[in-house]
């Protein structure tokens, strides 16, 4: 018996010393900081004002040093010694600006069952909406990456299955099958404050399905996709209990010599029913305005466009990027024909300097615009009332360490 357990011992360290020459692990991360200075006028700080109001602010200023919790992170990928399997994990910080706490953002495993076909398991990127404009400070106010100014993206991780299908050298195909994004009470579902209120809890019977279409050119790559996803709700008394969230976007990159372009167009409904960042006022609203009316579930459109245009010289680059969102909701009932009409802009410029290997310092410009002739129904007359939204501009330097 001793022999037998000595034997397994000695097997056992054998195929642990063995283990590096027969897989490639490798760590990686980025620590970044942010100094950013954020101004905000009247109407803003003042929370929007209706046509013919005074704001009751008058403006709002203020300096931030950040380490910005969704930039910083810690990650680590497996490979097998033939490439047949791979592995994902990656940590990233909490949701507060100045939180200690960290997520698992990734977790995946990846299988090559052939030279031109793979599947993915776990917590991983979905291939919806996939491409974002070059801005990078600005977690701290929610406008990182243009999100509601003309950028939707898949808020880079949802848990499921996607597979990869290589038609050819040009062209390939991709598929995913994710959690719908409706978990939890009354989530994706604004309930109106108008009538009575009812709680809702959601019953997820199918995945959010996800298509893309890569293809590929000498000089980068343009890519239409598709999602689709179906909420329903068991605790509607009566009238509407379901919603259909769907999203059509064509998104392209590439260079030529010292320039480059990112470009993307994202039209869809109730997008923000879906999680998908940027699509905050694309959000279905579900009210009654009696005990004995019916419920009713209005969806939410946007309309969604950026670009950025990038010029490289040296060991900088220089990214002049704009973008626009316009978000209605018109399908309520008589009493409140139209919920919300908006739109968000974005405009501005990214500076990124090569200090060294894996270091930038990237000074940042942007300008924020929420419409100064939004439109949002009054709850007492369901009347249209407009609204200055106001405006604001960030001033930013990052450092960041990529390794």
């Amino acid at each position: 018996m001793k022999k037998f357990f000595v034997i397994t011992l000695a097997a056992a360290l054998c195929l642990a010393l063995a283990m590096p020459a027969m897989a490639k692990v490798t760590v990686g991360g980025r620590v970044t900081l942010d100094w950013a200075y954020l101004s905000q006028n009247d109407e803003l700080a003042s929370g929007g004002v209706s046509a013919g109001s005074a704001p009751s602010s008058n403006g709002f200023e203020s300096m931030y040093f950040t380490a910005p919790n969704t930039l910083n992170r810690l990650n680590a990928a497996y490979s097998s010694d033939d490439g047949a399997i791979k592995g994902f994990l990656e940590f990233r910080g909490g949701a507060a600006r100045e939180s200690t706490t960290t997520a698992l953002i990734y977790a995946y495993i990846e299988w090559q069952i052939t030279p031109n076909n793979s599947i993915t398991f776990g917590r991983q990127t979905t291939n919806f909406a996939r491409f974002i404009p070059n801005q990078w400070v600005g977690t701290h106010v929610t406008t990182i990456l243009g999100v509601g100014f003309g950028n939707v993206n898949h808020t880079t991780q949802r848990t499921g299955i996607k597979g990869y299908w290589k038609i050819s050298d040009m062209f390939g195909l991709v598929w995913g099958l994710y959690e719908a994004g409706v978990v939890g009470p009354s989530p994706g579902l604004a309930i109106a404050t108008t009538g009575v209120a009812f709680l809702t809890n959601p019953e997820n019977k199918l995945p959010r399905v996800d298509l893309a279409l890569p293809i590929r050119f000498p000089w980068g790559r343009i890519e239409p996709s598709v999602s689709f996803a179906k909420a329903e709700y068991d605790q509607i008394p009566s009238g509407d209990d379901s919603y259909t969230m769907w999203g059509l976007s064509l998104g392209g990159e590439g260079s030529f010599g010292m320039f480059s372009f990112t470009a993307e167009v994202t039209w869809g409904q109730n997008l923000g029913g879906g999680s998908y960042r940027g699509g905050e006022g694309d959000v279905p609203v579900a009210y009654r305005t009696s005990p004995t009316t019916p419920a009713t579930i209005a969806d939410g459109r946007s309309l969604a466009w950026f670009v950025d245009l990038g010029f490289k010289f040296g060991p900088s680059k220089v990214n002049v990027m704009y973008g626009t969102i316009s978000y209605e909701n018109d399908e309520g009932p008589a009493s409140q024909p139209t919920l919300y009409k908006y739109d968000q802009t974005f405009y501005g410029i990214s500076w990124a300097i090569g200090v060294a290997k894996g270091f930038t310092i990237r000074p940042e410009l942007m300008f924020y615009d929420y419409d100064k002739d939004a439109q949002f129904a009054d709850p007492s007359t369901g009347s249209l009332q407009t609204e200055n939204r106001g405006k604001e501009w960030l001033l930013g330097i990052q450092f960041m360490l990529v390794f």
